[in-house]
Formats: structure tokens, sequence, C-alpha cells
């Protein structure tokens, strides 16, 4: 008997319900789309994050070699500035290298200290001492200046050179900390600029007076201001990893896994700039008296500092943590940027330690305008 393969009922459980499933060869099939799926999957993470990394390290290496050249720049530019006078040689320091560090006229404004010298390195020509903290190798430098406060003289005006300076009772451009007693400050009146401490035991704005040692003249007239004084030290130093603010490692935590240095640029013994590992200067000197640099030399050859008008800083910046399998053994020439430079034959060539980390050099020459326009 013939049987008709359309009446054929389809297996069925014993409630009844029909059956199911998947062949092995199915199951193994969509495994493997899976694997390949779940494969493809993993891999752009691990690519995107990569790229991420790669972008914020870079990023955040820029953002730190942008700022701490711009801090240079800016004090730079202003280095020499001793308020509306046009003549430096028209500045009396009262105070002298212990306070100051000027013992010339302008030969002082600009100083720099060569990290190749021997030691003991002492900033040039003042002789004065290092950073405690300067990584060895690196070169510092310190820029002076004034900056007005707004704050005009008034009368009674002085008739002597030791006679009081009279000030408004509440400026009020000036901070506390701007005239406290034993602060270094300035005044001018567009003819001659003297810089001094302030002595006396009232707080100037008790009493709205200066007291001071003797100056150079009496200033007597209402074009006097007064201007504070400013030291600035640029210097390469290591930020303590281990202390309470200290994140070397970028991870949001500070915690004892911070077990490294973190190499910073500081001012003033201030760390400001973290990352920056190296920093190489040259001072240009006008030998022809054009008021051009002629030569490029370092702290340690300058031969007459009065005709130093421009400084070339070049600064190595590296990305803060380590990442990717690349460890960065090269040389950087910190003023032309090449790699593969030869340490102590090549000028600005410096050798950092080999790390698997990004390094990008950032150079920038500087004028000293004030310096330029007081030759």
């Amino acid at each position: 008997m013939k049987i008709n393969p359309r009446k054929v009922k389809p297996a069925t459980s014993c409630n009844g319900a029909r059956q199911r499933g998947l062949t092995l060869i199915e199951v193994m099939i969509a495994l493997t789309i899976g694997l390949f799926l779940m494969v493809g999957t993993i891999t752009m993470f691990i690519s995107n994050k990569r790229t991420y990394t790669e972008q914020d390290q870079m990023s955040r290496l820029q953002e730190n070699a942008r700022f701490a050249m711009a801090l240079i720049i800016s004090d730079l530019r202003i280095s020499g500035h001793v308020g509306c006078i046009g003549d430096t040689n028209a500045i009396n320091d009262t105070v002298g290298v212990a306070g100051t560090g000027i013992t010339a006229a302008k030969d002082n404004f600009v100083e720099g200290l060569e990290g190749s010298d021997a030691i003991p390195q002492k900033f040039k020509p003042s002789n004065s001492a290092k950073p405690a903290d300067i990584v060895t190798g690196t070169d510092a430098l310190i820029t002076r200046y004034t900056q007005e406060i707004n704050l005009p003289v008034y009368a009674p005006y002085m008739t002597n050179t030791t006679s009081d300076i009279s000030i408004n009772q509440n400026p009020p451009a000036v901070t506390p900390n701007s005239l406290q007693i034993g602060a270094i400050i300035a005044i001018s009146d567009c003819t001659t600029t003297d810089i001094f401490k302030i002595t006396g035991a009232d707080h100037p704005s008790t009493n709205g007076i200066i007291e001071h040692a003797a100056l150079s003249k009496a200033y007597g007239n209402d074009m006097a201001r007064i201007l504070r004084f400013f030291t600035r030290s640029y210097y390469i130093g290591n930020r303590d990893a281990n202390s309470a603010t200290a994140d070397c490692d970028s991870d949001g935590v500070m915690d004892n896994a911070d077990a490294d240095v973190c190499p910073a640029l500081f001012r003033n013994g201030e760390s400001l700039a973290d990352w920056i590992e190296d920093m190489q200067i040259l001072y240009g000197e006008d030998t022809s008296g054009d008021k051009v640099p002629n030569t490029f030399v370092t702290a340690s050859t300058v031969a007459n500092w009065n005709n130093v008008i421009a400084i070339r800083i070049g600064i190595l910046a590296r990305s803060p943590d380590e990442y990717g399998p690349d460890t960065d053994t090269n040389t950087y020439n910190l003023f032309t940027g090449a790699k593969g430079c030869v340490v102590g034959a090549d000028i600005g060539c410096v050798n950092p330690a080999d790390l698997r980390v990004r390094r990008r050099v950032m150079t920038n020459t500087v004028v000293l305008r004030n310096q330029i326009y007081g030759l």
C-alpha cells in the first residue's frame, strides 16, 4: 500500500507539541559567525581605546608644552621694563645683589645658567647659586622687570632723597602683598627709576606713606609712579611623586603607586607645567650695534650681557603616561627638533630616559624689546 507523504503527521512529543531544533552543522555555523562578530567587536574596541589614549596623551603633551612656553615668553617680553624711561642706564638700584640680583644698570635683567657647565653651576653674570632642585644638565634663566600697579605719588612730594613717599591711602589696585614691609619695588618719573626696598614699621596702606633708604634723587612731581619689581626664575625640576598632591601616573588617584618623579617647569620654586623634561637656552648677542643678534651662544660663553637682545628657548615635553609597545630611545636637538643628534657635539642635544612615551620639541626665539630700546 502506498503512503501519501502529505498525510504523514510530524513527530510530536508526549504532550503533543511539535518537535523543533537545529542540526549540529547549523549550531557550529552559528557559533563561528558569533565568534567572528565578537572578535571584530573586541578588535574595534581595542583600536578605539588605543586611538583615544594616543590622542589624549598627545593633547596633554602639547597643552603642557604650549603653556610652559607661553609662560616663559610672556615674562621675557617684558624683561627689563622699568617704567616709562627709555634708557636702562637711568636705573638706580639701592638694594644691591642681595635683594634684586642687579649688579649694574642693565646687565642682569636677564641671567642664564648653562646646565652643561662644570659643577658648581651658577647664573651668569651675577654668579648667583642655581636652584637646589634643578634637573642635572638642564638650563635655567632669570628675568627681571617692573610692572605698574596704578599707584601714583601724591603731595607732599619728596624734598630730599630720604623723604617718605606719599601714596593714596587706599589704593584700589594694590593687593596687600604688593607693598609689604621688606618688599622690593620701584619708583619712576619717566626720567629716572629707582629700585628700592620698603622699610619702616607701618604697612604703607596704614599711614599712606612708603619709607625707604636713600634714593638717587627726590621724586617731586605728579609724573612719578610706584611699580612692583619682579624676579622670575625658570628651570626644570622634579615634582615629588609621593607627595599628597602628586598624581604622576595621571590615574586620578594620589597614591603610593605614583612611584616615579614628575618632571616639570618650575618658576620661583613652584611647578607650573608638568611633564617638561628638558630646557636648553641660547642667548643672541648684538656685537655690531645694529640691534640684530649676530650669534647665539650658551650662557657660559656670552661675552657681554649688555649685548644680549634675544633668547632662543627649546623645551622637551613628554606624554604623562607610558603606553604602547615602543620605547623611545632617541636623542633630541631642542633647537632644530632633529632626532639622532650627538650629545656633547651638537648644541642643544639631549638624551632623555628610555621610556614608552611620546615626546615633542618646541622652540621659540624671543626678542628682548626693552633691552634693544635701552641700548
